[in-house]
């Protein structure tokens, strides 16, 4: 067993399915009704082999396990094997198939997606046909399905004559409907019920579009995952039909129209919820109940080929470059006897009293703003420069070219021009 690299598990209620890359299929867990699939109804703790070379049976495809039954695929046939209670598609008043048993109304068929609940079977094969094995029947339910991305399904009613023992209780007609429920590649989900002659399309109780990626099915509802990497609960509320209108559908999509819109009075409704904290959702699955779910995510650093390349900031060198230029200026600012074109916006956004000065011009033709304290115009300067680019020639590291010796009220009037900068 350790030699072997699964592919793939299934889990019932108290058995496991293990299916090998080579085709091997084991089990093991509790064997009350034989679906374990080893002629016998003795559990086995450890994993056993059910398709030996010496039993004949071929090498596997894929694998399913439910409550009371089990089943493997190849290309073309089903085998299944468990309680028989109408879901196995054997001969009725053959309780309990220990063994795995070929389904006669499924042989030589190219199954391409095989999908089961406690109560019945679902195939899709590759010609878009979809049909449900249950209450001893194969059902057709649908043709020509392409694009299908996932099957599940719910439900199904057991016969209660194929339970003798005491510790299970089966009552007739007992339990949920059939629901089968079809994912396709664009994301959408429809859904075909007992009480319901075709596929009907799904719609979502929100504003925007989801395009789903995986769902899982259980008792109370559904977990869903979007594209956008979000998980969302959800549960479905069938339309209710009238059979003037369900005939009258039937008849209209026979016709020979091209293109058809959805009439959203004739689809049914998924009302979802998201789950809150859950991001780069890939896969979902829960408990038969929906008690207890994971997601499986996508590593945030998946698809990252190289680390991502962050430019160093240049808006400083950007606005200094505005201050530099001429045109564009819309106000002058005199200070002395020097003159100071700037950019009103700028200006009123680096000082508050600036700003109210700034508001004074607005609405007159004249764009000129004194400065009347008694501060030197090459001061201004350096102070109008920090105003645009966080920054002059006082500020920068190391030695400077600006030389100023100032006078005793130049420096209050700096103090006090300072003091309405942020």
């Amino acid at each position: 067993m350790q030699t072997l690299k699964i592919v793939s598990v299934s889990l019932g209620i108290d058995h496991s399915l293990f299916l090998a890359s080579n085709g091997l299929v084991f089990s093991c867990g509790l064997n009350d009704n034989g679906q374990l699939g080893l002629k016998d109804t003795k559990q086995a703790s450890s994993p056993t082999l059910v398709n030996s070379s010496k039993s004949k049976l071929p090498y596997a495809r894929g694998i399913l396990a439910a409550k009371f039954h089990s089943l493997f695929w190849t290309h073309t046939e089903l085998y299944t094997w468990g309680l028989n209670g109408g879901q196995l598609g054997h001969i009725k008043k053959d309780w309990t198939i220990a063994y795995p048993k070929l389904v006669a109304s499924v042989k030589d068929v190219n199954l391409d997606c095989v999908a089961t609940s406690d109560g019945a079977i679902v195939i899709l094969n590759r010609n878009g046909d979809l049909k449900a094995i249950h209450e001893y029947q194969t059902r057709h339910v649908a043709s020509r399905l392409t694009d299908v991305v996932k099957i599940e399904v719910i439900g199904g009613h057991l016969d209660p004559k194929a339970v003798d023992k005491a510790s299970i209780h089966l009552v007739e007609r007992g339990g949920q409907d059939l629901k089968i429920f079809i994912l396709n590649k664009i994301g959408r989900i429809s859904v075909w019920t007992e009480k319901s002659p075709s596929m009907n399309q799904c719609l979502f109780n929100v504003t925007k579009e989801l395009w789903i990626t995986d769902f899982v099915l259980h008792r109370h509802g559904m977990l869903l995952t979007s594209k956008e990497g979000f998980a969302y609960q959800g549960v479905h509320h069938a339309k209710v039909r009238e059979k003037e209108n369900s005939s009258k559908a039937s008849n209209s999509s026979v016709g020979g129209s091209l293109f058809k819109f959805i009439d959203k009075s004739a689809c049914d409704v998924i009302k979802v919820r998201r789950v809150s904290y859950v991001h780069r959702a890939q896969s979902v699955a829960c408990d038969p109940k929906g008690r207890n779910f994971c997601v499986l995510q996508t590593d945030p650093m998946h698809n990252l080929n190289e680390l991502p390349c962050v430019s160093p900031k240049t808006i400083a060198k950007d606005v200094k470059a505005i201050y530099d230029e001429d045109h564009l200026k819309d106000l002058v600012l005199k200070v002395g006897k020097a003159s100071f074109r700037c950019h009103k916006i700028i200006v009123s956004t680096a000082s508050d009293k600036l700003a109210k000065l700034v508001k004074l011009v607005d609405n007159t033709d004249d764009s000129t703003v004194i400065i009347e304290e008694a501060i030197a115009p090459e001061l201004f300067e350096q102070i109008l420069q920090y105003a645009y680019s966080q920054g002059c020639d006082l500020t920068s590291v190391g030695r400077t070219t600006f030389k100023w010796n100032p006078k005793k009220e130049q420096c209050q009037a700096l103090d006090e021009i300072n003091s309405h900068f942020e």
